[in-house]
């Protein structure tokens, strides 16, 4: 403790002194405050910490872009080849209906295409 009650770290040698006949004088005593080593030592500890966070938070955030990528993307392609092919079969009928029919898919392709457009967006950014 100092004298302002306040606690300190302190690294503390104490040594017998003798006299040239061998007999005990008493002792001396080196006191080193270690509380700036002490703190820096603590902050280091915790800056590990965090950096293990923040290792864990970018291998996380790289999985999602991965399963954005290649998850998503697959079932993008596929709904879009499936798309396709309707919008084939459906050429090849003459009425109203087919025209409707293949309004909702080139909406339906403007999305995916649109949902895909924003994947290739977010997935990057969370690399």
């Amino acid at each position: 403790m100092r004298k302002g009650g306040s606690r300190l770290w302190a690294n503390v040698v104490i040594t017998a002194v003798y006299d040239e006949s061998g007999d005990l004088l008493g002792f001396a005593k080196i006191t080193r405050d270690m509380t700036e080593r002490r703190r820096l030592e603590d902050l280091e500890r915790a800056s590990g910490a965090s950096a293990l966070v923040r290792q864990a938070r970018e291998k996380k955030q790289k999985r999602i872009a991965r399963e954005l990528h290649d998850d998503l993307g697959q079932q993008i392609t596929a709904l879009k080849m499936t798309l396709a092919l309707h919008k084939t079969e459906l050429a090849q009928f003459v009425s109203a209906t087919r025209r409707a029919h293949l309004g909702l898919v080139h909406e339906m392709a403007s999305q995916l295409d649109a949902m895909a457009t924003s994947m290739r967006r977010i997935a990057p950014a969370l690399l």
